[in-house]
C-alpha cells in the first residue's frame, strides 16, 4: 500500500505516488496539470531529435527513477541497443516521462515505459545542453574494452584491444 493508503501492484505510477506529497492518483486535476505544483520544473535542456527548443524538466532522483528507472545523468543502455543519458521528467499530454538524450540526437526526447534501461555511467549533464546539440555521453568512456583479443583467423592475426 501507497502512503495515500492506495493498494499497490507495483505500477510506475504507485512508486511516484510513494514519493511525492500529494496523493495525484486520486487528485486528477493537480497530477494532469503540465506544471504540477509539486514538480519542479527547474533544469533547462533542449528537447527534439533533430530540431531543439528549450525546455524545462523535473531532475530529482525519486522523481526520475520512479517516472522511467534512471537518474538524471545515468548513460543508460536501452533494449534495443540504443545509448542515451537520462535528462529529467517531463509531462507528455499530462503524463510524466523521463526523457533521454540518445547518442546521435541533438536534444532529449521520451520513450515508451517498456524499454528496459540498464545504468552503465553517469554523465555530468550541463544545463542548457552542450554546444551543437552534443550527446552528454559522447565525453565518457562508458565502454571500456577490458582484455585482448584476436582479430582474424589466421596465425598471424593481430592483438587488439
Amino acid at each position: 500500500e501507497t502512503p495515500n493508503g492506495v493498494p499497490s501492484n507495483g505500477s510506475w505510477a504507485e512508486k511516484l505516488a510513494a514519493d511525492l506529497p500529494f496523493d495525484f492518483l486520486s487528485d486528477e486535476a493537480n497530477f494532469l496539470a503540465p506544471h504540477g505544483a509539486d514538480f519542479e520544473l527547474t533544469f533547462s535542456y533542449p528537447i527534439g531529435a533533430s530540431n531543439t527548443t528549450i525546455e524545462t524538466f523535473d531532475v530529482r532522483p525519486k522523481v526520475c527513477v520512479a517516472a522511467g528507472g534512471a537518474r538524471h545523468g545515468d548513460i543508460v543502455l536501452l533494449e534495443d541497443g540504443r545509448v542515451a543519458t537520462a535528462i529529467g521528467v517531463k509531462f507528455v499530454f499530462g503524463t510524466p516521462y523521463l526523457w533521454l538524450h540518445f547518442e546521435g540526437h541533438r536534444g532529449a526526447v521520451f520513450t515508451e515505459r517498456t524499454q528496459v534501461l540498464r545504468t552503465v555511467s553517469t554523465a555530468l549533464v550541463p544545463e542548457g545542453g552542450l554546444p551543437d546539440g552534443v550527446e552528454p555521453s559522447r565525453g565518457v568512456q562508458w565502454l571500456m574494452p577490458t582484455f585482448h583479443y584476436k582479430v582474424g583467423s589466421s596465425s598471424s592475426a593481430k592483438v587488439e584491444k
